[in-house]
């Protein structure tokens, strides 16, 4: 990995934990954490996961897709 990618990541993470930070509920930020981090990993579909408290499994918040991708066409396929 190049030093210009890894920058990006890191500037990516950044990004995300300060969203993270602002106090609000992970699924009310989700969509906007992934929006930070799957550019920068150059990720065209990223999923955010929970812990559901009730039930001791991992449970899909949200998705993000880049622009042009299409999520239906995947989930056929």
């Amino acid at each position: 990995m190049n030093r210009n990618r890894l920058a990006q990541l890191v500037d990516a993470v950044g990004r995300a934990v300060e969203i993270l930070r602002a106090g609000k509920h992970a699924q009310e930020v989700a969509e906007s954490v992934l929006a930070q981090l799957a550019p920068a990993a150059s990720s065209q579909l990223a999923t955010y996961w929970a812990i559901d408290s009730e039930q001791p499994q991992l449970r899909p918040i949200t998705t993000w897709s880049a622009g042009g991708f299409d999520v239906a066409a995947r989930e056929r396929d």
